[in-house]
Parts: structure tokens; C-alpha cells; sequence
């Protein structure tokens, strides 16, 4: 019997025209689109239609419009009756799964979304950064780089031998040479604005976390993998705390994985624009069956009907 878990992707996964195919399908999609925009006081599907990749990828239009994405394909697939086992997200992905699951309503989501933006954004200002992905299994080689420095740190551990870490941006130059030179070649720099999941993100975690204690979170019967613990939770509570650590600490995402494949998890489901999660999660295991909803022909692809 299969067990199914919905995994929801982060910033980075934005692209040109995401989301479009859907709207223009979909009438509640654009009702979705419309309501964030106003809350977010832009133009979202604007943004996500005609806006160039650059300013695409800046965190207070990407993490909106990633969240929107996401949560139009959940309802569509709820809307099917799919059994939800389990649900993760990777780094903004979490709040997805949160609203997901029912641990926030998608207003209180709302609130919390667009401080995390403002902050992350005004962080990327204040204090340049970057991140690289690292491509390499030695996880205490690329520690023993970040230690050298006094503000890069790993970031995700995405698989076992794909290891992000973020810094600012001198910091990140330098640890790129000091790779090579330990013969680590394959580092890619990642589209993202600033230095998520790292120290120079301790200022907008601090207004984040009054905004997370200011809603309420529900406990719930679909079990949550979260970011910084990695194993399965069902209380409110636990599952604020740990959120509210979120943007400073790593994103355990290989160990997630491993922890739902122990977990009795057979099929994942990832829920938003393009298929980097999956990509993942065949990297860490082939016991779980995966599959990608991103557009209108995968949901028509993998049998799920658009119910208006």
C-alpha cells in the first residue's frame, strides 16, 4: 500500500511564465493570485509572466510567488482526494507545507510570508551574501573551509554529496579558491539574492519571529518534516519553535528524506515550479517513487483532474 508525501520547493525554483498555464485553466488560481498581490501590494502574475529572470529572483517577488504556485497545485490536488501521508518543504517550501497540513491558515501564513520577505530583503542590502552549491561528499572538508571564515557556514544538506553553504560575498570568493585548491572543482553559485540560512540573517530573524508568535499554530494529523529537526512532528507548538530557528539554521534536507524512507513513505509528490527536489530525492534513494507537479500537463499526465 502506497504512502504519499507532498515536498514543496524553495527560492531559486522561480522561472519566466510559472504558474501561467495554470491561471489561464484554473478560475480560483487567478482569485489566489489576486489576493496575495494585494496583500504583497504588487502585481504577482505580472511579476511572474513579464518580469525578467533577474527581478524574478529577488526574495520579495519570488517567495510570494513560489508560495502562490505551490499552494494552487495542493488545492487542485486535494481537490482529487489525494491521501496526504506526510508533507515537507525545503526552506520557504516549509510554509507551504505548514498551510499544507493545516498547521497555518493560509492568512497567518500571509503575515509571517511577507515579513520574511521585507527582512530577508533589507538583510540582502545590508549585509551582501551569496551561495554555492558544492558538489562533493566530504562533508568535513567543506566544514573545515567555512570554519576558516567568520560568517560562511553550510547552509542545506541537500544530498549526500551536494552541500550548500552561504556567506558574504568576500567570504564566498575566497572559500571558492580554497576549494579548488583542496580539488574540489564542481561549485555552482545559486540563484538566489542573499545569504540565506547563515549568521547575516540573525537581524531579519529577529522581526521573523515576532510575526511567528503572533499566529497561531494548530496541531496536526498530517506529520511535518521540518528543516532544522528533519524528523516527523504533529504539535503546533514544536513545530513554531523550530520554525522560528529556521532562517539562521541548515536545511537538513537529506536527512528529511532518509527520515521519511525509514518512516514508511513510498511515494513523493513535489508540489511547485520545476523539479529540483525531485532531482534530490532520486539522488538520495530509489526505494521512494517520485514524481513532479509543476504545470498543467503534469498534473493531466499523472491523472489528476482540474475540478473547477
Amino acid at each position: 500500500m502506497s504512502s504519499v508525501a507532498l515536498v514543496f520547493p524553495g527560492q531559486g525554483s522561480q522561472y519566466r511564465g510559472m504558474c501561467k498555464d495554470i491561471v489561464e485553466s484554473v478560475p480560483f488560481a487567478k482569485k489566489i493570485f489576486n489576493q496575495v498581490s494585494e496583500y504583497f501590494e504588487i502585481d504577482l502574475f505580472n511579476s511572474c509572466t513579464n518580469e525578467s529572470e533577474e527581478n524574478l529572483a529577488s526574495t520579495y517577488i519570488a517567495q510570494p510567488s513560489i508560495f502562490i504556485h505551490s499552494i494552487i497545485l495542493d488545492k487542485i490536488l486535494k481537490n482529487n482526494k489525494i491521501k496526504i501521508n506526510a508533507v515537507a518543504g525545503h526552506s520557504l517550501g516549509e510554509y507551504s507545507a505548514l498551510v499544507s497540513s493545516g498547521v497555518l491558515s493560509f492568512n497567518d501564513c500571509l503575515k509571517i510570508l511577507k515579513i520574511r520577505c521585507k527582512e530577508m530583503q533589507l538583510a540582502n542590502i545590508n549585509h551582501k551574501g551569496s551561495m554555492l552549491a558544492i558538489i562533493n561528499e566530504d562533508i568535513k572538508l567543506i566544514e573545515k573551509i567555512c570554519s576558516k571564515f567568520s560568517n560562511t557556514v553550510i547552509a542545506n544538506i541537500n544530498s549526500y554529496n551536494q552541500i550548500i553553504i552561504s556567506g558574504p560575498i568576500n567570504e564566498i570568493n575566497k572559500s571558492i579558491e580554497m576549494f579548488k585548491n583542496n580539488n574540489i572543482k564542481k561549485i555552482i553559485k545559486l540563484n538566489v539574492s542573499g545569504a540565506f540560512h547563515s549568521p547575516l540573517m540573525e537581524e531579519a530573524n529577529l522581526s521573523l519571529n515576532k510575526a511567528i508568535n503572533l499566529v497561531n499554530f494548530n496541531d496536526t494529523e498530517i506529520p511535518v518534516y521540518q528543516n532544522i529537526s528533519s524528523i516527523k512532528n504533529f504539535k503546533g507548538e514544536e513545530i513554531k519553535n523550530n520554525l522560528s530557528k529556521q532562517l539562521t539554521g541548515s536545511v537538513l534536507w537529506y536527512q528529511t528524506i532518509l527520515n521519511m524512507e525509514k518512516d514508511g513513505i513510498t511515494d513523493i509528490i513535489e508540489v511547485g515550479p520545476k523539479k529540483i527536489l525531485s532531482k534530490l530525492i532520486q539522488k538520495i534513494t530509489s526505494n521512494i517513487k517520485v514524481k513532479s507537479i509543476d504545470n498543467l500537463q503534469d498534473l493531466i499526465n499523472n491523472g489528476f483532474k482540474i475540478i473547477k
